[in-house]
This record gives C-alpha cells, structure tokens and sequence, in this order.
C-alpha cells in the first residue's frame, strides 16, 4: 500500500498556525506582566513587615518611630541582616537596623533597587504619628501603607504662587461693621508673593461655606442680621474649628421674642438652613425658615441634643437633624419645601416650646445661645460649612493685587471660582496685574470662558450664575490650552507673560468681577499631564467640585 505525505504547503500552513497560536496564548498569559505582578505582591509583603515592625518598636518606645526617620519620604537603607553597628553607610538613607533582629529578621530590599537603596520609603508625615511607607519600584499599582495625600508642593521649585481661603491663616482679616474682609491673602507657596489690598472700602470679603446664600456668617453683630430684643456679644467663645469666633446671643430684659432674623433675596422654595449651636445660659433654641404664612421650624433642647417642637406651616419638612459636634456644639439642621421661603430665624428658647416665631419669654440681660456657620443652601442636604471659603469680590471695586514678579511663557496657572454674576458684561477673574500686554481668565456673561494673552480662546464647557468651577491656563504659545474642570481646549493666543497679578478686575479701574475666588496657583513651567491631573484632582476634592471632573478622570473618586 502506497501512503500520501504532507505537501509543503500542508507543512508551512501547520506551522503558520501554531506559531499563531503561540502567539494568542503569549498574549493572553503576558509573562512580563504576570512576572511584575508577582514582584508587586512581594513588595506589598514587604511594606506590610515593615509596617508591623516599626509599630512594635513603637509599642515598646512609649510610641517613638526609630530616629531618623523624616516628614518627607525617603528611602530606607539597604542592611539586609545587619543591626545596630554594621558596616554598611546609611549616609542619605534611612537608617532601621535598630529593628533587626528584634523586630524584623532583615531590611527587605527590592529585586530592582541598587546599591544601599533597598527600595522601599519611609516618612512621618506632620501633625501625625501615623509612619507612611511607600515601595518606589512598584510596576501594576500603587503599593503603599498610610500614602501621604498628594498637595501642590509636590510641585516642586515650579510652584511660583499659591493662595488657598481654606487656609485661614494665610488671610489677615478686617472686621469692617461686623464684616470680615481681607486685607492680605499669603502666598503659601514659600515664595511671600503676597495679595494684598489697603484701601478698607475695596477688600474682598471673607465667604465661608460654598454655595452659601448668607454672608457674614459668623458675624452676627453685624447689620446685615435684623436684631430683636437681643444684643451681641461677639468672639465670645471657641468656635467648632476651634478659633474664637463664636458669637454670643443675649436675651434683654422684657417680656417679648428673643431673635435675629435675616431676609433671603430671591426666595428659596426648597432650602437647607443649618447652624451651629450651643447653650450660654439658655438650654434651647429655635430655628426657622420663614415665608408668608410659612413656616419650617424646630425647638431643639442643647443639653441633650432631642427635637422638642416641629413647625411645617404650609411647608414640607424632609429632613430635621440635631448633629453633635463636640464641646457643647450642635449643627442644627432643617430641609424644607414650600411656595417661598424669604426668611430665617434664630433664636434662644426658655422652655423648648412656643409659636412658630419664637418664644416669648423674660429675658435677663445675661444668658443666652452661641451661635456660628450660619447657612442657606439649596436642595434638601445641607453643605459642608468647614473648610469651603472663598473670597467674595463685588463687582464695583473689589480687588487684590500684587507686583512682585514676572513669568514669561511658558508657564500655567489654576484656579478655583464660583460665578456671582449673570451679567453679559466681561468680567475678569485673573489677570496680569499692569494691564496690557496681560494674560486673563474671564468669563463674558454666557456659558463660555474666555481667556486671553494677546488673543482669545473660548471653553465650550458651561460656567454658569452659581456654579464652582476649576480652570487650568496653560500657556505655550501656540500650543496653549484652557482646562476647564478637566476638560482641555488647545489654540494660539501669542506669547505674552505674567507681569504681576491682580485678582477681581482687569486693571485698576476697570471691569470689575463678581466672584467667589477659592484658590489659585501659579507655576513658572507646564505641568506633565501627570500633575496637571492630580492638581485637578487635589482641588476638586478640596472643594467638593469632583463630580464636574470627566467620568474616565483618574482622580475625580480619589485625590
């Protein structure tokens, strides 16, 4: 019998189709991948040693980490086994031989670390006692234990300025009638870049809480509150955050309403009024929120923290809340719908019960409620109060400035702004703080941001009356870009610089802006995409804003 072989072509078709398949399957499986995976399990072994054996060291040092240790990250010495006195230099690493053997057989070291570097970093970050390790090679994922949160001094020398109204240190503040404005906004960066503002009657004014309706909100002696048979004692106790700007509302000596009350221009159908509480002398206190023949109100008892009365006078009350906030202090807080509400009240209580303006009762020129963080937002939640501020301009002769450097390009700048204007009238956020040649950030009245140096380039990304927004000016002449909540424009628009900077208007008398300005930074260079990003994302978490990042952001759940 005569048996057939394979034809070359059979072969070569046989072969051409293994080697396919060997392919599909080397792509599938992805050895370097699989291979950096595994190193990264190792070094999260590692980390997770380390961290056990320095919490021990801790535990038997009255909770002292071994010394050397820094705030900022650096890395841990190779020593392998060695202890205490061995022969290797540790000079510009951190030296843990203390731990050995004790606490930990040996340093670990990174399969890709090199010389006395074993790999991994080590910090004490400030105001905690917490240690943060980090593995500096890893390949798939971050690997660390306590990560330090990323901040805008990760930067480095390129950050030229940077101002933050969450940082209330850095403002220093007027009291103007019970106001607080600002005359001098620092430059945290390091730099002593400083805004400032001399004339009293031009300085922005200090706004706490974002999308606050109310002003002069811890200010309570201010004419801005309507007054009724109380007086005020101001800065008369430590606040919630702890600085001493809590208010003190006392009672007067007849028998009458006891209250302060603030009118809400224009009426809120559903709102959010919250504020902060405490006894002076008087147990209860009476919140409201108030329209014609409306009322949204509860007595709330601030020994114990229990709602006494509830009022919803042609109103629907969705949420009434008595939140314990330490040393005495209860956020008060009620949600409500209704036709209209035009009013809120306050008030101290002598019994926790009464109509629904208030109690009437004897006063006696001594007790009485602290109050602080008054707040009207709209919507049925209420907002954070704590670290949300911003600087208000008023649109008529508000502004800060300083001329204490110049950048040329390429260089960018960030931004974080709530819009208080509805006007079709260009009003200018930023700018270079001589005029023309400048380089601005500004909006023209409708839903587009313009910005310009020589040039114009318009954001299709709304920024509306209300709304909090970032924006990122990235200029490299030709190729320069407009970063709106992440959201980038590229176009030219010339090659100028920044020659000072001046906040609210575009020059010194001229189109002046109506804004909340909550922060803004400079840096002397272009940021890699990398930070560019993480900035975005450091700033819309510190303002609450990251719901406005695009859904593929790599920050926008997590800075």
């Amino acid at each position: 019998m005569k048996y057939k072989g394979f034809t070359l072509l059979e072969i070569l078709l046989v072969i051409t189709a293994i080697g396919l398949l060997a392919g599909i399957v080397l792509v599938a499986i992805n050895p370097n991948r699989q291979l950096a995976q595994a190193r990264d399990a190792s070094r999260s072994v590692d980390l997770n040693n380390l961290s056990k054996a320095l919490d021990q060291y801790a535990i038997d040092n009255q909770g002292n980490y071994p010394p050397g240790i820094q705030v900022a990250s650096n890395p841990i010495c190779n020593t392998g086994t060695e202890s205490t006195g061995g022969a290797t230099n540790c000079t510009g690493f951190i030296d843990l031989r203390v731990l050995v053997p004790t606490y930990i057989a040996a340093i670990p070291r990174d399969t890709q670390a090199t010389g006395n570097n074993s790999g991994y970093t080590v910090a004490i970050p400030p105001n905690t006692q917490t240690i943060t390790l980090r593995a500096i090679f890893a390949e798939t994922r971050t690997i660390a234990i306590n990560p330090i949160p990323w901040t805008p001094t990760a930067l480095g020398t390129g950050l030229q300025f940077w101002s933050d109204a969450n940082t209330e240190t850095s403002l220093t503040l007027n009291n103007q009638a019970g106001a607080q404005t600002i005359s001098q906004w620092n430059d945290i960066s390091g730099n002593n870049r400083h805004l400032a503002q001399g004339t009293a009657g031009a300085q922005p004014t200090l706004v706490r809480g974002m999308g606050n309706l109310l002003r002069y909100t811890q200010e309570f002696d201010n004419g801005y509150w309507g007054k009724t048979n109380l007086t005020i004692a101001q800065d008369s106790t430590i606040a919630p955050d702890g600085t001493m700007t809590a208010d003190r509302l006392i009672d007067n000596d007849v028998n009458n309403l006891h209250r302060i009350v603030r009118s809400l221009n224009p009426t809120v159908s559903s709102a959010t009024f919250s504020i902060y509480v405490k006894s002076a002398g008087r147990d209860f206190a009476y919140v409201a929120l108030v329209g014609t023949a409306i009322r949204a109100g509860i007595y709330v008892d601030l020994e114990t923290g229990v709602i006494t009365q509830t009022f919803n006078n042609s109103s629907t009350i969705s949420q009434s809340l008595v939140i314990p906030v330490g040393n005495g202090w209860y956020r008060l807080v009620i949600s409500a719908t209704s036709a209209g509400f035009d009013q809120i009240v306050i008030s101290p209580s002598a019994t926790g019960s009464g109509s629904n303006n208030g109690e009437s009762y004897i006063g006696d020129n001594i007790s009485g409620i602290y109050t602080w963080g008054a707040m009207v937002n709209t919507g049925s939640t209420p907002n954070e109060y704590i670290g949300r501020n911003a600087l208000a301009t008023d649109g008529v002769n508000d502004r800060m400035f300083t001329d204490s450097f110049v950048i040329p390009q390429p260089f960018s700048r960030f931004s974080v702004v709530t819009r208080r204007n509805s006007s079709t009238i260009s009003l200018h956020i930023l700018n270079s703080r001589l005029g023309v040649p400048n380089t601005a950030l500004y909006h023209n009245g409708t839903t587009n941001i313009v910005y310009f140096a020589g040039a114009q380039m318009f954001s299709s990304q709304p920024f509306t009356n209300g709304q909090t927004s970032q924006f990122g000016e990235l200029y490299n002449g030709a190729s320069s870009s407009i970063v709106n909540n992440g959201n980038i424009t590229t176009g030219s628009i010339g090659t100028n610089g920044i020659d000072g900077l001046n906040i609210g208007s575009f020059n010194i008398s001229s189109a002046f802006s109506q804004n909340d300005i909550h922060s803004v930074l400079i840096l002397n260079r272009l940021p890699t995409t990398d930070e560019r990003q993480r900035l975005e994302g450091y700033l819309a978490h510190r303002y609450g804003i990251q719901a406005q990042l695009p859904a593929g952001h790599p920050f926008r759940n997590t800075p």
